[in-house]
């Protein structure tokens, strides 16, 4: 019997193994090093997670018509159950066609609409459609042996959770995302006709394209259900950084729903990953907890050791050791003040093989044992809302407005000095968003009438609402003009910056993406928002845990909205019980509270 469970701890999930609460970091390589894992469980970590794409391609599991090869995975899990006799893994299993039977079935490839060479590479454009029937119906079998044949195996028991990758990298990405897909048989059969071209794809096409993949994430891990006790994990549900819409994850809302997924995973963000910046997740975490869904953040950060340093261009690895412990430690801190979970991932190999490094993963992981008891509760009085549908409905060129707001407002919300939750707008109720003074809207383009009308009810209370650029700009039923739609929904035409009181709410239009972390400080500040911190560092915070991650160094003060006590996580200082503290950061260094309320207080609450 599988010893870990998903439960709720004051409405968050939470990991549990036998009835008590798990600390929540585990560890992935693409195979099970026994340097590496013996390492990590020196550590303290205790649940593990491995293999990734290239491998797989190279060893499928699955080897021609009722014919199976599981020796990949008893080799390394095996070894696994032999390196960490008390440790629980949970495998990346890729649902992905082999080649052999893509050769069988060209019929159920991917088609695209642009020119493109059929590469056959774990990234390349010879893979199946995910609207493939077909596909799901074998390979959905295909799964069902390996589960069987993992359950009668040594190491059975050793196995905690099922992992099902899919698509580029694993992550469900549409295969050849950027020769836009899919115009083949398998999508057009779903879509019920002849795909258009891309120039002529609206809604249906689009609520046909992204609804197939949540459908075939919900096919494999119900498999895993029907099987086995173990728990399912999937990326899915990227705060989208791209504008290739292709590649996003834009049916967020409608995953969410999804009752076979009990962990989700995402990388966070690889544009602001340096000492300094917030490296927030790529993912809705308010959502995923409201849905019963424990996230885990997958923690890529590269050491100094990594092999790879950039990616797009942009620096995601560590100049010193001294920079990447301190990421390690905002890694940790933006985890644990959102009450969520994270794995360290050595993605190159080797690159956590530093004594420096392995100390401070494992006083991460004691201080993680310790937060794992105490209670889970946020405090956040901002909400931030994007609308992954809404993508549907509009044309291809406004997804530049929402991306610009996901690439540098957040750096700057982050940096207010105040919490705030992140919500898909399928979720907004007047009674959910009711507890929030400030709802900004990360992307608004194409609000449905329902989203609207919770918008337009909650405009009381002297709540503040703050619109990206575009915000309106389709309206989806009612045939609204943009100027029409825009005015309808925020109170303003959108031509130009705006900041209008209506006496029960106010309305602040930006007709660029560049609002400060000191204007979105002052505008909270008007809103009755409590401000944590007045400098502009990285800042989060749950009713337990505190974190601050320095932009620049100094001295920083934090006032708290009534008197706790305050005890140092990493530098063990304890404050007393007090209301306001101050401490010394050099630029990019984390510091991490814990603190205790008193009973009035609103951790107690």
């Amino acid at each position: 019997m599988n010893p870990f469970s998903i439960r709720q701890i004051n409405g968050f999930p939470a990991l549990f193994k036998d009835g008590k609460p798990f600390n929540q970091i585990a560890f992935w390589s693409s195979d099970v090093n026994e340097e590496d894992f013996a390492a990590f469980r020196k550590a303290g970590i205790t649940l593990f997670t491995c293999f990734r794409s290239g491998p797989y391609f190279d060893n499928p599991y699955w080897v021609g018509e009722n014919e199976y090869d599981f020796s990949y995975y008893d080799k390394f899990l095996n070894l696994f159950r032999e390196a960490v006799p008390d440790g629980y893994i949970i495998p990346r299993i890729f649902v992905s066609a082999p080649y052999w039977w893509l050769e069988k079935h060209p019929e159920e490839l991917t088609c695209y609409a642009k020119e493109t060479p059929y590469t056959r590479d774990p990234r390349g454009t010879y893979h199946e459609s995910f609207a493939s029937e077909l596909w799901k119906q074998e390979q959905g079998n295909a799964l069902r042996q390996l589960l069987r044949h993992f359950k009668s195996a040594p190491y059975g028991d050793r196995i905690a959770g099922i992992h099902i990758a899919g698509g580029s990298c694993g992550e469900w990405h549409y295969w050849g995302n950027v020769f836009m897909p899919d115009c083949g048989r398998a999508m057009s059969e779903r879509f019920g006709k002849t795909i258009p071209p891309p120039e002529k794809r609206g809604p249906d096409f689009f609520k046909c394209f992204y609804t197939s993949t949540v459908d075939a994430i919900d096919h494999f891990c119900r498999i895993v259900k029907e099987e086995s006790d173990y728990l399912t994990a999937v990326f899915y549900g990227y705060l989208n950084e791209s504008a290739n819409l292709y590649a996003a994850h834009c049916a967020v809302e409608e995953f969410l729903k999804l009752e076979s997924v009990d962990i989700v995973s995402a990388p966070h963000t690889y544009a602001r990953r340096p000492g300094g910046m917030d490296g927030y997740f790529r993912a809705f975490p308010a959502s995923l907890a409201r849905h019963g869904k424990l996230f885990l953040d997958e923690s890529d950060d590269r050491t100094p050791l990594a092999v790879n340093h950039y990616y797009a261009g942009k620096r995601i690895s560590a100049e010193t050791p001294g920079e990447a412990v301190e990421l390690f430690w905002r890694e940790f801190g933006n985890a644990s003040t959102h009450c969520l979970g994270q794995w360290f991932m050595d993605i190159d190999g080797g690159m956590f093989r530093d004594e420096l490094y392995m100390k401070t993963i494992a006083d991460i992981v004691k201080c993680g044992e310790h937060i794992a008891l105490l209670p889970k509760k946020r405090l956040s009085e901002i909400a931030v809302i994007f609308d992954t549908t809404g993508t549907w409905h509009y044309s291809r060129d406004e997804i530049s407005s929402p991306i610009a707001f996901a690439g540098s407002t957040m750096l700057q919300l982050a940096r207010t000095g105040a919490p705030f939750d992140t919500w898909c707008a399928a979720d907004m109720s007047a009674e959910l968003m009711a507890q929030y003074k400030v709802i900004i809207m990360g992307d608004a383009t194409a609000l449905s009438d329902e989203a609207r009308q919770v918008l337009k009810e909650l405009r009381c209370s002297s709540r503040t609402f703050i619109w990206h650029p575009d915000s309106g700009a389709v309206s989806r039923y009612n045939k609204m003009s943009s100027a029409e739609s825009r005015r309808d929904l925020t109170g303003t035409d959108g031509t130009a910056d705006t900041d209008i009181n209506f006496g029960s709410w106010r309305s602040v239009y930006r007709s660029r993406n560049d609002i400060s972390a000191a204007e979105l400080r002052q505008i909270c500040r008007e809103s009755g928002v409590h401000i944590y911190s007045e400098t502009d560092d990285v800042f989060s915070c749950s009713a337990n845990v505190l974190m601050l991650h320095a932009s620049s160094a100094g001295m920083k003060t934090v006032t708290l909205p009534a008197a706790a006590a305050v005890t140092g996580l990493r530098h063990k200082k304890d404050f007393g019980v007090c209301k306001e503290f101050s401490f010394h950061l050099e630029h990019g260094e984390t510091a991490l509270f814990e603190l205790e309320y008193l009973p009035e207080g609103p951790g107690s609450k």
